[in-house]
């Protein structure tokens, strides 16, 4: 009878050693797990923030474009102009060539006639001259425009390219995160059925002790 009591006590007090040892591991798994959680929480604020700040660059690059595709319209337009100016100057020129030979050949008899026809020639050629010039100026001017542009589109999409290598960064350290919150998940759940089957075994033995 003495053997037995010393056997039941030494069994409850391993018992008891197991449900405390087993009781403090939980805990402590339980504590790693709430500071992974909070970990992810932070990642994904983080996410989140990141894609605000794409999605504001993407709009930045979405509407840069718009304005360089408009100020290539306008230099399409400016170009035209630029061309049509050029061919009437040349047309005015061509025609200021003809009637100088004209009015050399009938000095004497259109003297006076081709004198007006010749103002009037040069001064189409100057108002020719003039538009060209003008339209030259905004041409320049827009192409500023537009490489400034350019150069701003591509400081954009260099943020936009670094912003999303951020992105897939924290994307990938979130799915790191993930696995081990769930391989911890499972040994805490495993280490609280551990202490629960500790727990029914040391009711079961006290059980049988006041049983014998």
């Amino acid at each position: 009878m003495k053997k037995v009591l010393i056997r039941v006590f030494i069994t409850l007090a391993l018992t008891v050693v197991m449900f405390v040892g087993g009781t403090y591991v939980a805990d402590a798994a339980n504590t790693i797990l709430h500071g992974k959680e909070d970990k992810i929480q932070q990642i994904n604020a983080v996410l989140d923030s990141l894609d605000g700040k794409l999605t504001s660059k993407v709009k930045q690059v979405n509407d840069l474009n718009t304005q360089v595709s408009d100020l290539q319209t306008q230099i399409q337009t400016l170009k035209a102009n630029y061309n049509t100016a050029q061919a009437n100057y040349t047309q005015y020129q061509q025609l200021y060539d003809v009637k100088s030979q004209q009015y050399d050949r009938d000095m004497q008899q259109k003297n006076v006639e081709l004198q007006q026809k010749d103002v009037q020639i040069q001064q189409k050629i100057a108002e020719g001259q003039q538009q060209v010039a003008q339209i030259q100026t905004q041409l320049n001017a827009k192409q500023s425009e537009l490489d400034a542009a350019n150069q701003k589109l591509g400081t954009l999409n260099q943020q936009v390219s670094d912003l999303t290598s951020q992105k897939n960064t924290l994307t990938a350290q979130l799915a790191d995160k993930d696995k081990n919150l769930s391989d911890i998940t499972a040994k805490y759940e495993k280490l609280k059925a551990d202490v629960d089957n500790t727990a029914s075994h040391a009711a079961q033995v006290q059980n049988n002790h006041s049983n014998d």
